[in-house]
């Protein structure tokens, strides 16, 4: 019963700090994506929807008429994105501007595929100090890495790229925002299924083991209450069909030897 209390009491724990986890993870991703999102200007097509109105925006709202810019990923050109590992993200940039490009950082979020306002990870922002001067080109790298947790489903990536020109006019060129498809984590070893596994073993060998120490205490104790009593030695001479014979005669005097 012991060993039966301690295996509940070591998957009680085991599961409320899971629980733990999983809300702290989740409050700290809805916190930083609240944040990309006040920061990310908003898309033309988006603001026109909500409002039926021509998009008004601020000069650095927009991405500069002379440079362009374009992002793949090439390990997952047309393959569903594995969650739980690193994703490489390739940035070409192209200044055909008059003036010096700086780039200051680039930022990336996954949205539900069916509510483009609700952000289901924020990636860890890529800080970048990089001068692309006047008609040259650039490509730079961004990793993020999709959490493992992530049920395998269609997602909208939504990327951008910021950057300034001499001035300190600052854009904003998307890079990313479409859909695709991510796969299951690949987890080779597993902690949190291997310790249940091993709660549910425990659990299940304590029980055999208490049963079997009750039904053994209940058969020892049947066994000693209905143990055969030693048999005691026949005296030869009631050997009857012994008599008239050469072993009853050497028994006899056997007998009689001790006597003397």
């Amino acid at each position: 019963m012991r060993a039966m209390r301690v295996v509940v009491v070591a998957a009680l724990i085991a599961c409320a700090m899971t629980a733990l986890c999983v809300a702290e993870e989740e409050a700290d991703v809805k916190k930083v994506a609240e944040e990309v999102k006040a920061e990310v200007p908003p898309r033309e097509e988006d603001q026109e929807m909500q409002t039926g109105e021509a998009p008004r925006r601020a000069a650095n709202d927009y991405s500069h008429p002379n440079v362009k810019v374009t992002a793949m990923i090439p390990d997952y050109l047309g393959k569903e994105i594995p969650a739980g590992e690193e994703v490489e993200m390739i940035v070409w940039f192209a200044n055909a501007a008059e003036t010096p490009m700086k780039l200051h950082g680039i930022f990336a979020a996954l949205q539900s595929s069916m509510d483009a306002s609700r952000f289901i990870q924020n990636f860890t922002p890529r800080a970048l100090d990089v001068v692309v001067e006047s008609n040259t080109e650039a490509s730079v790298s961004y990793k993020f890495a999709p959490s493992e947790y992530l049920t395998a489903m269609p997602y909208r990536l939504f990327s951008v790229i910021e950057y300034s020109d001499a001035r300190g006019q600052r854009y904003f060129n998307v890079l990313f925002n479409e859909t695709l498809g991510f796969a299951e984590a690949n987890v080779a070893f597993d902690v949190e299924l291997i310790m249940t596994y091993l709660i549910i073993i425990g659990t299940i060998v304590g029980s055999i083991y208490g049963i079997y120490l009750c039904f053994t205490k209940k058969t020892t104790k049947g066994k000693s209450k209905s143990a055969a009593k030693p048999t005691e030695e026949v005296p030869h001479e009631e050997n009857e069909w012994l008599i008239g014979t050469s072993a009853h005669e050497h028994m006899k005097k056997q007998k009689k030897e001790k006597k003397n």
